[in-house]
């Protein structure tokens, strides 16, 4: 596979924002669900150090160690969840990626851990091999692949560069998006922008930086940028805010690129955001304190025609108000209606002619978009939406 990277659009797209009048709404019936319970931590592998057999010893809000286990309280803002932290094992959350295989397994992915680069040194990157129950609501986790840089790819000291296995961690990447190939995967990564390939032992081969009409493309968390010793002395410059990388990665149907959609938009020379059409706006600041009001899938239309321009949006579904007469929903309380009022839903892929695998990721335990004080569940639904997968 040619190693390729084209900025930044996606087949479907997860957005939240205001209800555009002029655009199509296309019907989704609900097909299947399964849960994985919030609290599912495994444990470290055997040949892991010692510091990583426990996870979430710094997300205090100063950053502190803290070794007692269940000592720190999960919080949605202000408000406190039902599970605590440091976990006894690293934790199986945070998906932010999947991949459907003819198999009929799914490849997914938990992200850098616990939100920050700051807080995620103890948390480990793995991806997992999933199969799902549609009718018994089950998630069975076939197989947790833990990633590793043994060969030194990374071109940064990462937090285990002393050690004899070299587990990479969220402190060194944020991985939120994967593609399966024949000799590995490629994931797409928010701290640098990156590109990176493992191979199927989840060892790291390639690391690539991003570059857009060729400039390089830079968040506040790239591991190249360093603070001046000198006050006086022009801070580093970059064009991307943090969590503005890459987030969803989708690839041709002849294997010969990859597609990857920034979560953010690029900043110019003259500190603005780049548009099209006066888009993107700044969210209101209350945006993530509020209950959700607009949660969709929109499927765009992507051609060389759109070079430079606003994609056209073909229609959308609504997440909030998917059709459940069969009352095949787990989870939800809406009679007839099974409704997804997470903060972040980073999970879509198309499963086959009519249907489609949407899942949240659960921030754990962090994001309460289910009910008010628990930490949210891992959700994911088989959706029929052939409408919408055949619109022009």
């Amino acid at each position: 596979m040619k190693n390729t990277l084209l900025a930044s659009v996606s087949f479907l797209l997860l957005i939240a924002g205001s209800a555009v009048a002029d655009q199509q709404e296309f019907p989704a019936k609900l097909a299947g669900q399964a849960i994985l319970p919030a609290n599912t931590v495994v444990a470290a592998p055997a040949d892991a150090p010692e510091f990583l057999k426990h996870s979430g010893k710094f997300t205090t809000a100063d950053r502190k160690r803290t070794e007692a286990l269940g000592s720190v309280p999960g919080k949605d803002g202000a408000r406190v969840t039902d599970l605590k932290l440091p976990f006894d094992g690293q934790a199986v959350q945070g998906f932010s990626g999947i991949k459907t295989m003819p198999d009929g397994t799914f490849w997914t992915l938990s992200d850098n851990g616990f939100g920050s680069k700051a807080n995620s040194s103890d948390a480990m990157l793995f991806l997992h091999q999933v199969k799902f129950d549609w009718q018994t609501g089950k998630l069975e986790v076939i197989k947790n692949l833990f990633l590793s840089d043994p060969d030194k790819k990374a071109p940064f000291p990462i937090v285990l560069e002393g050690a004899e296995k070299r587990y990479l961690t969220g402190a060194d990447f944020d991985i939120e998006s994967v593609q399966p190939v024949a000799d590995g995967f490629w994931l797409g990564e928010e701290f640098g922008p990156y590109l990176l390939k493992f191979d199927t032992e989840g060892r790291l081969t390639d690391v690539i930086s991003t570059k857009v009409d060729g400039k390089p493309v830079m968040s506040p968390d790239n591991p190249t940028l360093s603070v001046p010793a000198n006050p006086t002395a022009k801070m580093p410059v970059f064009n991307l805010k943090r969590s503005g990388g890459f987030e969803g990665l989708a690839m041709s149907k002849d294997g010969s690129k990859l597609y990857g959609l920034l979560e953010g938009a690029l900043y110019q020379d003259d500190g603005k955001m780049e548009s099209v059409d006066g888009h993107p706006k700044q969210p209101k600041p209350d945006c993530f304190e509020a209950p959700a009001e607009l949660k969709r899938i929109y499927k765009i239309e992507f051609n060389d025609a759109n070079v430079g321009k606003a994609v056209r949006k073909i229609g959308y579904i609504d997440l909030l108000n998917i059709k459940d007469p069969d009352n095949k929903k787990k989870a939800g309380s809406k009679d007839g209606v099974y409704d997804m009022p997470f903060v972040t839903i980073e999970n879509v892929d198309r499963v086959d002619a009519t249907q489609i695998v949407v899942g949240n990721d659960n921030n754990l335990p962090f994001s309460a978009g289910r009910a008010v004080d628990k930490a949210d569940n891992n959700e994911f639904s088989l959706l029929e939406v052939g409408e919408l997968l055949n619109a022009k």
